[in-house]
């Protein structure tokens, strides 16, 4: 049994890309090593293309009504999922960043900003349907993408 339709987990990532995007955006003001700014500044662009991305995949999704105890039960469920996922919320991620001291610190809040979005999505994955887990597959590669090259840049630094 599942318990949520792929086109709520597209809008979790739209949600959680513009927070990336958000956060990517004000790390670039805390870091002058240039190879780290050209990584952030590439992941800012990557969240901004991504939320572009799974935004147009919507209009093709299926809308899903559960049962529920009482109104509005699911989606504050939903909500509640959303906003307590790491950096959800743009003021929260933007925040965050503000602290950073180094282009290692830089790195290793922004590869775990991806892992969290990347367990996030993977947990999310068993709780859709089957025949719709290929839309969530794609944005779990996405995520992955982002972790390899953190994990590559971090090495240098």
């Amino acid at each position: 049994m599942w318990f949520f339709r792929v086109k709520e987990i597209v809008n979790f990532a739209v949600q959680i890309e513009r927070s990336g995007q958000a956060f990517y955006r004000t790390l670039l003001d805390c870091i002058a090593d240039g190879p780290t700014r050209e990584v952030i500044a590439y992941l800012a662009e990557e969240e901004a293309r991504h939320e572009a991305t799974f935004s147009g995949m919507l209009a093709g999704l299926e809308d899903y009504s559960p049962a529920e105890s009482f109104p509005g039960e699911y989606e504050q469920y939903l909500r509640w999922l959303v906003d307590n996922h790491v950096f959800i919320r743009e003021a929260d991620a933007c925040a965050v960043a503000k602290r950073v001291t180094s282009p290692r610190e830089a790195l290793d809040l922004a590869l775990g900003f991806e892992k969290d979005s990347l367990l996030f999505f993977h947990e999310l994955r068993q709780l859709v349907p089957e025949g719709e887990r290929g839309v969530v597959d794609r944005i779990i590669r996405e995520e992955r993408e982002h972790v390899r090259k953190l994990a590559a840049r971090r090495k240098e630094v």
